[in-house]
């Protein structure tokens, strides 16, 4: 029982730094560039999501007797300097980075998904539910819906 509890406790935590390196992106984004109303809008939205599931990560870890470890300095200040360096101001640029790191970050969930043998549907649900935003993501710029 307790290597369930282990291994539960690991894929909350890679969860939760994945979400957490999604929320710093978005917030710098929102921050750096000069977005349409549409958009911001959009990913404000997201941003609000990303922030639910941190929260309910974190509750989950606490009925583990678990803390949560945030993102380190280093991933922040490279988060930092990518979006900064690579300062664009042309939205349909930024939509496409936002929808090719969108499809990586799928890829990435669905391996971590996948590499763990969980039978709490509850905790699958949390990676299940960042494939549908990323995945939402991808389909409203891929359509231009915003």
């Amino acid at each position: 029982m307790k290597k369930i509890d282990k291994e539960e406790v690991a894929y909350l935590e890679n969860i939760y730094r994945f979400v957490k390196m999604y929320q710093e992106n978005i917030m710098l984004i929102i921050k750096e560039s000069k977005t349409e109303d549409d958009f911001l809008l959009f990913l404000l939205e997201i941003l609000n999501e990303y922030k639910k599931i941190c929260r309910n990560i974190k509750l989950m870890l606490k009925r583990r007797n678990k803390e949560v470890k945030d993102i380190g300095v280093i991933s922040k200040i490279t988060t930092m300097i990518n979006v900064k360096t690579s300062k664009i101001d042309d939205i349909n640029q930024i939509k496409e980075i936002l929808k090719q790191t969108c499809t990586m970050n799928i890829k990435e969930l669905e391996k971590l998904e996948e590499s763990y043998s969980l039978s709490n549907k509850k905790l699958l649900n949390v990676c299940e539910k960042m494939i549908s935003i990323e995945k939402r993501i991808v389909d409203k710029i891929g359509n231009n819906i915003m």
